[in-house]
């Protein structure tokens, strides 16, 4: 039997097949199946998928610092400013500081061109309790920040915001991937072993910390919708 993996996430479900049987996608929303039960699961919206390989270099990144994204300002409606534009794609995280009494009511919108090509906007509450600090990191990596965007905001004594750069590095991928891993990360000549890995971003923390002088090479691997 030849087996093909496909994207059933447009189904999803217990799916009956006539070659393969019963299957229940994977929480990736996959599922191997016998590659004659491949035209019927196409005509009902699932996508082949293909194992892509490739590495990725990340020269110099800087150290992460507070408000490199958006600097420290006070949390008001409207739109936010963009101070800087991450230096290598990276993740980024939203900071929320309310103040002594609680934040009842409101979000922030975190449009950004994301590292697997898609435009992206995070939609985060605002609603936290008074005189707690709240870090809410994004969903993707960060190639090009546009401007958040408070709606709704109520309560909150003074609140301040800020976003962030992380020192969690993103690679470029497909969009609609699934399955990121790394293979091999380098900093400078060093094999690091294992990392941090931020699977559904597509992003690792190397073990050495990026300070501005240290490159990086990552070879990695993901599953991609076959064109």
């Amino acid at each position: 039997m030849t087996t093909v993996r496909m994207n059933v996430s447009a189904i999803g479900g217990l799916i009956q097949l006539p070659y393969t049987g019963s299957i229940v996608p994977a929480a990736d929303g996959t599922a191997i199946v016998d590659s004659r039960d491949a035209p019927v699961l196409l005509a009902a919206g699932a996508t082949y998928m293909t194992v892509v390989t490739r590495r990725q270099a990340a020269t110099a990144p800087l150290a992460a610092t507070a408000g490199r994204l958006v600097a420290s300002t006070a949390l008001s409606n409207g739109a936010l400013s963009v101070a800087n534009q991450p230096d290598v794609p990276r993740q980024g995280v939203l900071r929320v500081s309310p103040g002594t009494s609680a934040i009842t009511a409101g979000q922030i919108a975190i449009p950004y061109l994301a590292n697997d090509g898609t435009s992206q906007t995070d939609v985060v509450s605002l609603v936290m309790p008074g005189t707690t600090v709240v870090s809410t990191i994004t969903s993707k990596g960060i190639l090009v920040l546009s401007a958040p965007v408070v709606s709704g905001l109520v309560g909150g004594a003074s609140p301040l915001v800020q976003i962030n750069d992380t020192n969690s590095l993103s690679m470029m991928v497909d969009p609609g991937f699934v399955d990121f891993s790394v293979l091999r990360e380098d900093s400078g000549t060093l094999n690091e072993g294992q990392v941090a890995v931020a699977s559904s971003a597509a992003s690792l923390t190397p073990s050495t910390t990026p300070n501005g002088t240290i490159s990086y090479n990552v070879y990695y691997s993901y599953v991609a919708p076959s064109v």
